[in-house]
């Protein structure tokens, strides 16, 4: 964070002729910093690599090519020997034959390259026709590429005209003059996962499941009836493929939606990179199911548990097989997102972002805006996202909630310790619904799920942020045979957000009718309070409770069948007035009309109820 903070403040003092644009984000207006050292542009269609070579050769301004940031539509980066005069050096270059496009090379605020190609995305009005759409269109030199299909009046459009206006202004135009919902440059930009890394010999290696899920070989979430079936879980990351503790057979057909700077390929393998295995982590904390007994003293091989080991799980990649090239565009994560709700998607589970929110894309918040309307058959697809990492204090800024974690109609989920604190790089704000337990970031973190097996995936591969190696094991032990197969080492936000999702897919389990505006009610509403008050900005309405958040919808089931039928009735009479035997998971499952108490007026509820057509059992309720 205070390195790229640090550049950008060398970049506005070494270059002469500095300037400033913007662009309309989901939050506003976006300033862009002009680099005025360096410039982007595209060769004319058909243009040989000697004729290239010529071209360069033929501006004695330019330096020298720059591969090392992303670019779209075929341009490419080049630094220049002085920045003198810049606005008409770029018009001078556009005149260069076998040039035809010719923009500005910008940076965020955060000190992150944002470069612009030929194209940029517009969403029209919801009733526009597309032939008033093709007419505005025709009249500004533009084309369309496509159209967006899964979202309303969204197209990706072309500047056609060579010389024409540059593609920021363009864009800006579109929602100035023609009225559009938003209007964009089609910037690729670098998605922050959102943790950096979970092998478990036994389950007190798992103390921030058990911190969740209820007190294990006693009373755990697992212990509550009717949570067997297998709910999809839509794994939006880095890939999946089969562990022994996630099967085959519970992993769905994927997507690899391909984020690479240099290709557009998308095929059907979801399979992470040699060195990814984010999303593994991610996926064992959601849906691992121990593939051996997990009790001290038990086999070696023995493996983790995440919150819902009946879960099927959607991998969905975002992020392509390289270890560092953590580019996509706004419409690559749009039609991602899309995919996985309209593919059977239940919950989507996001530990990703953007730590800087006026960096977010529209079409993005707006296909999760689709998701929550239309997703499950109508009744709405939970999105859960990380808050992000990049909260802890510095002398430039503190970040809020990141996007999309910020936006409406999706769950922000903040990281704390087992202590119930927050973690200081745990990102927060008003937009923050829940927090769960992490474990620290940058390879600190102590959680352990799942790994890609053998010599692949984080252990033993993972890297520094230079490329280097880092040798860490899992075991004390030498030679241990599953120490590569799982990561102990994970956290940050990303840790904290599967957990969530997790739970979610629990609830769904017991009751797959919810809306999706019953089951955010229920994560905040069952979460353990970390505050005097809630929601509070640092820590939103509590930690996640998976136990909490199934015992609401459990209140009057006093048999623990997972119905409520006359067997409860029969059970709460044997309790109040009989063997007097403990109620399991919970004594609340007797407690149906929700006042805390079991008691004489349950039975009367239950009568109601079950014979004379009274009023549904008030649930959720949240009396714990």
């Amino acid at each position: 964070m205070v390195k790229g903070i640090v550049f950008v403040l060398v970049v506005c003092a070494s270059h002469l002729a500095l300037g400033a644009d913007f662009y309309y984000g989901p939050f506003g207006k976006v300033v862009l910093l002009v680099d005025s050292t360096k410039v982007v542009f595209k060769y004319d269609d058909g243009v040989t690599s000697e004729s290239r070579s010529a071209i360069l050769a033929s501006v004695p301004r330019i330096a020298g090519r720059d591969d090392s940031v992303p670019v779209l539509n075929g341009f490419i980066a080049c630094s220049l020997k002085t920045g003198v005069g810049y606005d008409s050096f770029l018009d001078s270059l556009a005149k260069v034959p076998g040039i035809s496009r010719v923009e500005p090379f910008y940076y965020r605020l955060d000190g992150r390259p944002c470069l612009a190609g030929e194209s940029f995305i517009a969403a029209f009005g919801h009733r526009m026709s597309r032939t008033s759409i093709d007419s505005i269109n025709y009249s500004h030199g533009v084309s369309i590429i496509t159209e967006l299909s899964w979202l309303s009046n969204v197209y990706a459009l072309k500047n056609e005209r060579r010389g024409a206006r540059r593609i920021v202004s363009l864009a800006n135009m579109y929602v100035d003059s023609v009225r559009c919902r938003y209007s964009h440059p089609e910037f690729p930009a670098r998605v922050s996962l959102h943790g950096y890394k979970l092998f478990d010999y036994y389950k007190d290696k798992q103390i921030y499941q058990v911190q969740v899920i209820g007190n294990l070989n006693v009373s755990a979430v697992w212990d509550f009836a009717g949570l067997s079936r297998p709910v999809t879980v839509g794994l939006v990351d880095d890939g999946l493929e089969p562990h022994y503790d996630i099967p085959a057979s519970r992993i769905l057909p994927g997507m690899d939606f391909n984020a690479s700077k240099d290709s557009a390929l998308r095929d059907n393998d979801p399979t992470p990179g040699d060195y990814r295995a984010h999303g593994m982590a991610c996926a064992g904390i959601v849906a691992a199911s121990h593939a051996t007994d997990s009790l001290a003293g038990a086999s070696r091989l023995s493996g983790v548990y995440g919150l819902n080991p009946s879960a099927q799980l959607l991998p969905v990649k975002i992020f392509d097989s390289r270890e560092k090239a953590d580019w996509i565009s706004g419409r690559e994560l749009s039609e991602a997102l899309y995919w996985a709700w309209n593919n059977g998607a239940e919950v989507l589970s996001c530990s990703w972002g953007f730590d800087l929110r006026e960096a977010g894309w529209p079409e993005v918040g707006e296909q999760l805006d689709s998701a929550y309307r239309h997703g499950r058959g109508g009744r709405g697809c939970p999105s859960v996202f990380s808050s992000g990492n990049s909260a802890t204090p510095s002398w430039y800024a503190i970040y809020p909630v990141g996007y999309p974690a910020c936006i409406e109609n999706v769950l922000a989920v903040g990281a704390i310790k087992t202590t119930g604190h927050r973690w200081a790089y745990s990102q927060y704000g008003p937009e923050l619904d829940v927090v769960a337990p992490s474990g620290d970031m940058a390879f600190r973190g102590n959680l352990w799920s799942i790994d890609r097996l053998g010599g692949l995936g984080f252990n033993p591969n993972q890297r520094d942020e230079y490329g280097n190696p880092i040798d860490w094991h899992c075991s004390s032990t030498p030679n241990d045979p599953n120490d590569a197969d799982f990561d102990c080492r994970f956290g940050g936000t990303s840790g904290a957000a599967p957990v969530v999702s997790g739970i979610i897919s629990l609830l769904l389990a017991r009751n797959d009718t919810l809306p999706v505006a019953t089951i955010y009610e229920i994560i905040r509403h069952s979460a353990v309070p970390l505050a005097p008050e809630v929601p509070d900005t640092l820590t939103g309405w509590g930690r996640a409770d998976a136990f909490r958040a199934v015992l609401s919808l459990s209140h009057g089931d006093a048999d623990n069948s997972g119905m409520i039928d006359i067997s409860d009735l029969t059970r709460l009479i044997d309790f109040l007035f009989g063997s007097f035997e403990p109620m399991f998971p919970s004594e609340l499952l007797g407690d149906a009309d929700c006042d805390g108490w079991v008691d004489i007026s349950d039975i009367s509820e239950l009568i109601n109820f079950l014979y004379m057509q009274g009023p549904p059992l008030t649930y959720p309720c949240y009396k714990f």
